[in-house]
């Protein structure tokens, strides 16, 4: 497992001085509330990747692949007990992850991914941390206006709620996309719910007629844009590319290539589409997919802590002593370059497998999971 290799996205406070701000030509009435649902504050990595979902063993693979057949991922997710993983590949490696589904026989599919080391979790107890996998990883499917399943995703939650949260950090106060209204929508919903937020798919006009679309094109307005269905940066598009370069600076913050995490609120927003809820094949229950968005970004560490501290005392809960890496055991082969505490987590979560099924989950060997057990548990 490697951590993704997301130019680190600059957010300048105050970044808007200067810029022609335009005021908002009428006042849009907002839901009132807060978004309730799940959100996590800490280091994250955010951008467009591809991705491909598989459960086959990529090392057993790599073995017997030749060298250009080899599947070299820039992050892996485990997916549930980790018999299911997710490969993303950059931008800029679409080649590599098509060659890989087909190697495969999968497919490929373009979305915005935001993912976070599930241990450096700010806003998240020991105990609530032991039911996640080693990473916080949720995603959203990149379209264009013309998807009928898939638009609103992209286009009608994380980037309208990411570009507010970029804007207010850097200097725009105002800027807001209230998202409480997504708070109650468990399996149950009927259709005339679901186009209330986010339109009717089939219909010619359904992107635009709905109650989403009618805060995002707001935002846009005060960033300076007058067409809410501009998705693209500047010079990018002649058809879908803003001409506002407040919004175009707020846009970059989703598709710029990041190295290095920020410190952010993320939340999963559960997706009101139709289409969007599916039957466990363990459990037998059904569950609705989430979409993430960045609602809010943090200068540094200390102020992401503060906010994380006071969200665990609305709840009553405290985060307890992760547990010691002195005189740890060697990490595994392939995860010397991942934190401790990201392999820790990753183990953790497969406590209840034999060491040589969990040892097949991670990449690692059987002698290294029964090593750090050991050192974990005594």
């Amino acid at each position: 497992m490697t951590e993704p290799t997301l130019t680190v996205p600059t957010l300048n406070l105050n970044a808007f001085d200067g810029m022609n701000i335009a005021p908002q030509e009428e006042a849009v009435l907002l839901p009132e509330g807060e978004f309730r649902g799940s959100t996590f504050i800490g280091p994250a990595f955010a951008g467009p990747m591809y991705m491909v979902s598989t459960d086959q063993n990529i090392n057993d693979l790599n073995s017997m692949n030749a060298p250009e057949d080899q599947i070299k991922a820039d992050h892996i997710s485990l997916m549930g007990a980790g018999e299911w993983k997710q490969l993303y590949w950059k931008v800029g490696r679409k080649a590599d992850a098509d060659h890989a589904a087909k190697l495969l026989d999968r497919w490929s599919t373009f979305l915005w991914v935001v993912t976070m080391p599930t241990a450096k979790c700010l806003s998240l107890t020991d105990e609530q941390k032991s039911k996640f996998g080693p990473d916080l990883t949720s995603s959203a499917r990149i379209t264009g206006l013309g998807s009928k399943k898939y638009r609103h995703e992209f286009l009608l939650i994380s980037q309208p709620a990411t570009v507010a949260a970029a804007a207010r950090f850097m200097g725009l106060k105002t800027a807001e996309f209230n998202l409480s209204e997504l708070n109650q929508i468990g399996i149950e919903l009927t259709d005339e719910q679901s186009q209330a937020l986010i339109g009717n798919p089939d219909d010619k006009d359904g992107f635009t007629n709905n109650r989403l679309f009618t805060q995002r094109e707001a935002l846009w307005k005060l960033l300076g844009e007058p067409d809410g269905r501009k998705f693209q940066t500047i010079g990018l598009s002649a058809k879908h590319s803003t001409t506002s370069a407040a919004l175009s600076a707020c846009m970059e913050k989703l598709t710029a290539d990041w190295k290095a995490p920020l410190f952010c609120k993320v939340a999963w927003v559960p997706n009101p589409s139709m289409n969007a809820v599916h039957t466990s094949n363990s459990s037998g229950k059904d569950w609705r997919e989430t979409v993430p968005a960045i609602v809010e970004f943090y200068p540094n560490e200390a102020a992401a802590k503060a906010a994380a501290d006071e969200e665990l005392a609305e709840r009553g809960e405290t985060t307890t002593t992760a547990p010691t890496t002195s005189n740890m055991p060697a990490m595994p082969a392939g995860w010397e370059s991942v934190d401790p505490d990201v392999w820790i987590s990753s183990l953790n979560d497969l406590n209840a497998q034999p060491p040589a099924q969990a040892a097949a989950a991670l990449g690692a060997t059987v002698p290294d999971v029964i090593a750090w057990r050991t050192h974990l548990n005594g």
